[in-house]
């Protein structure tokens, strides 16, 4: 097998096992991120990309695809090649549009009421934790257990918080932590104490840095764990869905028929 389709395959698979370990804060991902906080004292989303994503998947894919000792292509093809790309960008716009526009004509139709949170008291609930995009989660922050990712942009600089929210008597090594309530900085910080909040649901683990801070202060995470944060797609109503739906489809039908056209034109004029 050539040395260029092995190394394409080996970027392919690369790029799928660093998504499944970002995904899963598992594997060489999950290693990188914990030697940058050890050795920086932070994670580095730039580092982290460039430092796994090029030795392992871009450098890999590039020598994949590169031009080397490839045939040129006559003046016919390319036009041909221009047409062909125009005509398939122009169908693809046409139909993302007609998306669009169907969201956008059905959008007055919907609900505008916020789906009701149900209530989820972490003392009582057991196993039965209900099937519901937003909570209103009833439970203790126990004191000083509040988490904190920080993260340095340009002009400033944001927090999120992440508070275990646990049962009456929990004790930390034997119970489970099964709810954690996550707060922006944007957001108020939520208080030590018994705590009740709405917010929409995420049945995911926390990243990985929380987690190892919390198991670090010898708490227990359960497999499968809640997180309730402010805001989020759970608290939209079924009108804000379609005006989203209409704008996203929208947004990509215009810029597909933009580069359809553009092609189009560009593989009209050539001479082949």
């Amino acid at each position: 097998m050539p040395f260029r389709i092995l190394a394409g395959l080996f970027g392919l698979v690369m790029a799928v096992y660093l998504a499944w370990g970002w995904y899963d804060n598992s594997g060489l991902y999950a290693w990188f991120v914990r030697w940058q906080a050890d050795t920086f004292g932070s994670v580095h989303l730039m580092l982290t990309i460039f430092g796994l994503g090029a030795p392992l998947v871009f450098m890999p894919l590039g020598i994949a695809f590169r031009n080397e000792g490839r045939r040129e292509k006559t003046p016919g093809e390319i036009k041909k090649t221009a047409l062909r790309s125009g005509g398939i960008f122009l169908v693809l716009g046409l139909i993302s549009s007609a998306v669009g526009y169907g969201a956008y004509s059905s959008a007055d139709e919907q609900s505008d009421e916020a789906p009701e949170p149900v209530e989820v008291n972490v003392t009582t609930v057991g196993d039965d934790v209900p099937d519901a995009p937003v909570f209103q989660l009833v439970g203790n922050i126990p004191n000083d257990d509040l988490y904190i990712i920080e993260e340095e942009m340009r002009a400033t600089t944001s927090y999120t918080f992440y508070a275990p929210i646990v049962a009456d008597g929990y004790k930390i090594g034997e119970d489970e932590i099964r709810f954690i309530k996550v707060v922006s900085s944007q957001a108020e910080e939520p208080p030590a104490g018994r705590f009740s909040a709405a917010g929409s649901v995420s049945n995911s683990q926390p990243p990985l840095l929380i987690k190892d801070m919390l198991e670090k202060d010898g708490h227990k995470l359960a497999d499968d764990l809640y997180q309730v944060s402010p805001g989020g797609f759970g608290t939209m109503t079924d009108r804000d869905t379609y005006w989203m739906a209409a704008a996203i489809a929208g947004f990509l039908g215009l810029m597909f028929l933009v580069i359809g056209i553009t092609s189009l034109i560009k593989g009209a004029f050539m001479r082949g």
